[in-house]
């Protein structure tokens, strides 16, 4: 029994794909995680259950051509492969025929790389040339010489602006052109470069050679890193998504797991029966495929390892999809979420007033309602964020509710950078206005020149210049009418009996205050009835108003102003 055999491996693959009947090339995993495809020297390419190991279907297969290279496009739709005849053929995973053919290298093709955008394929062939090919128009738009007697490896760089190659002779990684071909740099090596990877954002080259692994940085091209570890050639390098993680597949007949925070290893070595050609991890970095000389596949669980080592946060963790496309599909004119903010100091000053007003005044006011600039005030705590972040609050000036200031204009919040000016209406309530206009021609009843039915005295909604100097003048002007009409009506009435005297003035008072004296239009004298005195008798004239009585009309003529709440 040979060693590879008695050695028992410290941790087991999850599944192992078992059908190809020569060795495992490349290994890929299908968008959805479900499903894996391999492809072997045997001339086919075989699609698998990942969770269970069962191949799916037979295998594809092509004129029989040995499959050495496999790369999977960008949209996970197209599968690229490299065969022993040198040409590059493109399988359509869903019919699982192939959709083209390209040839051109005059030996195998051991090497395949995708743009990303998914328009070029580079290749790479033991004839020591790298090709260009582009996917629309099926043909060879750039042929390089690399110097290398067999090409080994190729990839893009990821805004496919350049590609790297490592292969046999002249020991080095060469930088070029992906467009022109040109020579752009050329990284020395003490072996022959068997695999490649650059990091997702381009700062980092790494290349596998013999026992090492060595990392680059391409903005000066130096070597920042060299990992030690295989004791073989680095036949195959894989990267998790988010560059922490790297795996690398050697001759030595096992895979290793890098912590490229520190470049120290994690866990155990993954043995193997024979050599490795294939690596593989997944895009959530959880799952390994390896494609072994021994004709199998395999799938190892390196969350598994992770979580032993306490080093699961070097798997990437999962994108929020749904939110990321609720977020580009939604509408650009959508505002933002409203946010509460707590009740600023003072903020139901002026509303306690109106209300002690109200009731001071008691039935004879109807003050304003206080609903809506309550309401006002419970918008301003509500207010949308910039997309600067900053918040803005309004807190209208405390004011009460019963004020006969002119309106204040007041500056809404800033949205969009702009500021918007809003002006309230200076718009009264209709039974306000009704009772206001009554009380005030029920107030200047006595006027000698009464305003006609339907108008007022003033233009509605213009406010005299001074309003205590007006209501003042009204006062005194009520007052005289009030003394003037007892007197006069005092000379023009006849001569009347004790008991008829004393409650003539008082009614006469009280109708006064209702409605103006009509002036005597016939000059015919009144009738006598049984209260009249005998002609030539001598005529009794009643004595003006006392002070007191002129008093208590004036306050009652001063107080009809204020039956509208002011």
């Amino acid at each position: 029994m040979s060693s590879s055999t008695s050695k028992k491996p410290a941790i087991a693959p999850s599944q192992t794909m078992r059908g190809h009947t020569d060795w495992v090339k490349g290994v890929a995993h299908l968008p959805g995680g479900r499903r894996i495809i391999t492809c072997s020297v045997d001339g086919s390419l075989r699609l698998w259950n990942l969770k269970s190991g069962a191949q799916i279907g037979e295998g594809w297969r092509d004129e029989n051509d040995g499959v050495w290279s496999m790369a999977l496009s960008p949209n996970g739709e197209i599968v690229a492969s490299g065969c022993d005849d040198g040409k590059v053929r493109l399988w359509d995973i869903g019919t699982r025929k192939v959709m083209g053919k390209w040839t051109g290298h005059s030996m195998l093709v051991c090497a395949l790389c995708w743009s990303a955008d998914g328009e070029r394929v580079a290749s790479g062939s033991w004839d020591g040339t790298a090709r260009v090919w582009d996917v629309k128009r099926r043909e060879n738009i750039l042929t390089i010489k690399t110097g290398h007697e067999w090409v080994y490896a190729v990839t893009y760089s990821p805004d496919s602006s350049k590609l790297a190659t490592g292969g046999r002779k002249e020991n080095a990684v060469k930088i070029w052109d992906a467009k022109t071909g040109e020579l752009l740099n050329t990284l020395k090596h003490d072996y022959m470069v068997f695999s490649l990877a650059w990091t997702s954002d381009g700062k980092k080259l790494i290349s596998g050679s013999l026992r090492l692994i060595r990392i680059f940085d391409t903005a000066t091209w130096k070597q920042i890193a060299v990992i030690e570890g295989h004791t073989l050639p680095v036949k195959a390098i894989s990267l998790s998504s988010n560059d922490r993680l790297l795996v690398s597949a050697s001759d030595d007949k096992t895979a290793r797991l890098w912590n490229l925070d520190t470049n120290l290893l994690v866990g155990p070595p993954l043995h193997h029966e024979e050599s490795l050609r294939s690596a593989a991890l997944s895009q959530d970095g959880k799952v390994l495929l390896t494609g072994c000389e021994n004709k199998n596949a395999y799938t190892w669980d390196i969350h598994a390892i992770l979580k032993k080592a306490g080093l699961e946060d070097l798997l990437p963790s999962t994108p929020n999809v749904p939110t990321q496309k609720l977020l580009i599909n939604s509408n650009a004119t959508r505002r933002p979420p409203i946010q509460a903010r707590r009740i600023p100091q003072g903020f139901f000053d002026g509303v306690q007033n109106g209300a002690q007003s109200s009731a001071t005044h008691g039935t004879h006011s109807r003050p304003r309602s206080t609903q809506a600039p309550l309401l006002d005030r419970f918008a301003s705590l509500f207010r949308h964020s910039h997309a600067d972040g900053a918040i803005e609050l309004q807190q209208r000036p405390t004011r009460s509710i019963f004020s006969r200031r002119p309106p204040t204009v007041e500056v809404s919040a800033v949205r969009d950078k702009q500021s918007l000016a809003v002006a309230r209406r200076p718009e009264r309530d209709r039974a306000t206005q009704t009772q206001q206009q009554q009380s005030q021609s029920h107030g200047q009843g006595s006027s000698t020149t009464p305003h006609a039915p339907g108008t007022n005295a003033a233009t509605p909604g213009v406010r005299p210049t001074n309003p205590r100097l007006v209501r003042l003048l009204a006062h005194l002007v009520l007052f005289l009418c009030c003394t003037s009409a007892q007197r006069a009506g005092a000379n023009a009435q006849p001569t009347q009996s004790q008991g008829h005297s004393q409650t003539q003035p008082q009614a006469q008072a009280s109708s006064s205050q209702t409605q103006p004296t009509a002036p005597s239009t016939s000059a015919t004298p009144p009738a006598p009835d049984a209260h009249t005195t005998a002609p030539g008798s001598a005529s009794v004239q009643p004595s003006p108003l006392p002070l007191r009585t002129r008093f208590v009309l004036f306050l009652c003529c001063a107080s009809l102003p204020h039956a509208d709440g002011h």
